[in-house]
């Protein structure tokens, strides 16, 4: 017969053993890093607009050497709502949405990245004026393009006119 400490022992290393194969949850990280990157942020980043129908998410974000790219999706819950792209107003030489709001990267050290050009996503065509009307259910989807973010950048946050929009850069860049 095996003695109350055999038998302790055995269930320590049961679950030790247990808890290291488990495997890692990428949304528990995710939050995690998203909890990071705002706490570094707080002292730069504007007040954030609560979401309301039209949601926001970053599909995705590649920094290139020459350019940052992050495809953005705007999606409607709830009710028809309007999604304003930005616009590039030439008397004013820079890019705005809805004649106001602004959209730029700010890097791990609060670094400002101007918007330099949108991209329409492959089958989504955007209208001039880029105001966009979404109805609940339905998605559109655009490429902002900012310069390269340096090197050892590897979180940053997107505003998008009073949206605020962590990310990270969890792999290495492609320079």
């Amino acid at each position: 017969m095996t003695s109350r400490g055999d038998l302790v022992t055995f269930l320590t290393a049961a679950i030790l053993l247990f808890h290291g194969c488990a495997r890692p949850d990428p949304e528990a990280e995710h939050r995690a890093a998203l909890s990071a990157v705002r706490a570094r942020f707080n002292g730069c980043l504007p007040k954030a607009e609560p979401e309301g129908n039209l949601r926001l998410a970053i599909v995705s974000v590649e920094d290139l050497p020459d350019e940052t790219r992050v495809r953005l999706v705007g999606y409607a819950v709830g009710e028809t709502v309007d999604f304003n792209l930005p616009v590039y107003w030439m008397s004013r030489g820079r890019w705005l949405i809805d004649e106001r709001g602004r959209a730029y990267v700010l890097d791990g050290r609060c670094r400002e990245y101007k918007l330099k050009d949108r991209k329409a996503t492959p089958g989504m065509t955007a209208p001039i004026d880029g105001h966009l009307q979404l109805k609940p259910g339905t998605a559109f989807e655009t490429t902002l393009i900012f310069p390269s973010l340096p090197d050892d950048t590897r979180e940053g946050v997107l505003i998008y006119d009073t949206r605020v929009l962590p990310f990270s850069l969890l792999l290495n860049k492609p320079h």
